[in-house]
Order: C-alpha cells, then structure tokens, then sequence
C-alpha cells in the first residue's frame, strides 16, 4: 500500500530516482508505505530543539519544527495526520474489498506477467504486453537534429527504430556495459527501443502482490512486494515514459526513417 508523500503534502508529484525511498508508517497493525524523494539521514532529536509552529503556519499536517545548531528548520509531520493516514487508506481498502462485483477467491486470483529489469540497483517492470523483444545493446546510429531524450537509431531487421535512454528518462546516470539491454516496445503505435542496465526475467505475479497507487498521472501506477516485504519492484506505465509531444515526434521519426528505407 504505497501512496506518494509528496502530493499529500501539497507539492508536485515525487519524480522516481535512485535517491527515491519507501518510508514504511504502522498504526496498530497497518501499515503503508509512503513514497519520498530522499532519506537525508535517521537521528534523535533532543525535545528543547523542537518549537511549536507559528499560528498562522498551523495546519494538521505539520506538529512542529526542528531547528538544528545551523539553523536548518524541518518540519515534523503532525502523528494524528499519519495515524488518520493509515486508518483512511485501509477504511477506501476495506470498502473497496466489500464491494461485491470486486470479490475473487484466491482461486479466481489474476496472474500478471511482466518484464522485470534494473537500472542502477533498482528494479523495475513493465508490462510484457508492450514489449515486443528483448535484444542486446548493439550500435546506435545518431540523428541530425533528434529530440533531446532520443540517442539515435538502431536497423532491426530492416526496420528503423528509435531507441531512448530509460536510465536518464529515470533520473540515472546512463552507463553502457556488456549485459546493457534494448526492450523493443510498442507503445501507442510507436515501436520504440529503451535502453536498461539489464533485463532481470520474465515474472508471473499474483495479482494480490500488486499494490496500485492513488495518482492517476504518476509515472508508475504499481509496486510488485514480493518475499515478505524483501523485494520491491517499481511497475512502470509505458503510455507515461514520454510526454505527449514526444510520442508526436517519436512517430514522425517512424515514419519518416523507414519511409527512406522501403
């Protein structure tokens, strides 16, 4: 049960990277995982560093604040605000779970399959549908005046495809090595190639292992908990790995490239 930290604070959505952490709140016997853009560090705080915010700062999210000795403020989240944070979510769940059109037994239980791959230390999976093949990292061929986020092109059996670095789309450092990747995928008419660090498996998944997160716009919609909380996979939505305007661009590219190679 994962739920972005940063909307439910009134900032923009969290961007994934590999400083993202899941930081898990329990109440009684919930919990949920939120999602922020760094783990600064874990320390104890002494109760005189601690001051009351000013009233017209109140609100039910912030409790109070913390100065440090260089006078470094952080606001502490409000308890009440985390505890009612589990109670609700768990509240929409149980709701959600008596719903009688949403009922399963664990016989009618859905498996999902998915390519699973890693960038840096993370993983991350996306939808077997949309891939079409995997290939090894072959030789990109660079285009006069391509988009930014695209690195080149690649002949794949006489088919031009345009292939763009997933590492930095995600906020990586890009980094070409032996078991470096190409997931050939079909997105929104699109054939477009995304280069990996390394593509991982092909994974089966019970559908009960799959949370779904809140944001309808957020880059993943899905986290994949599996081995009792040990591994955590980040399920991408392929339709949102590009704006718009790229996908635009990507197609006149299509079209464009292999209209010169009939």
């Amino acid at each position: 049960n994962t739920i972005d930290f940063s909307i439910l604070l009134d900032f923009n959505k969290s961007h994934i990277s590999n400083k993202s952490r899941l930081i898990i709140i329990q109440y009684k016997t919930k919990s949920i995982a939120v999602l922020v853009d760094e783990v600064e560090e874990v320390k104890d705080i002494e109760i005189s560093a601690i001051e009351n915010v000013p009233e017209n700062f109140k609100d039910n999210k912030i409790e109070a604040v913390y100065k440090d000795k260089n006078g470094t403020i952080a606001s502490i989240i409000n308890r009440n605000f985390l505890k009612e944070l589990v109670e609700d979510y768990y509240l929409e769940e149980e709701k959600e779970n008596n719903n009688p059109q949403n009922n399963r037994s664990s016989k009618e239980s859905l498996m999902i399959e998915m390519v699973v791959f890693n960038i840096d230390k993370e993983e991350f999976a996306i939808d077997i549908d949309n891939v079409q093949e995997i290939i090894k990292y072959t030789d990109i061929t660079p285009m006069p005046e391509a988009p930014e986020f695209v690195e080149g092109v690649i002949n794949l059996r006489g088919v031009v495809i345009p292939i763009v670095s997933l590492q930095e789309r995600l906020h990586f450092n890009k980094n070409i090595a032996e078991k470096t990747k190409i997931l050939i995928c079909n997105i929104k008419n699109n054939k477009i190639g995304f280069l990996v660090d390394d593509v991982n498996e092909i994974l089966s998944v019970d559908e009960n292992a799959i949370n779904t997160t809140k944001s309808s716009d957020a880059l993943f919609d899905e986290i994949i908990t599996l081995d009792e909380g040990k591994r955590v996979i980040l399920k991408l939505r392929a339709d949102r790995l590009l704006d718009e305007s790229d996908f635009e661009q990507l197609e006149m590219i299509n079209k464009e490239e292999n209209n010169t190679n009939v």
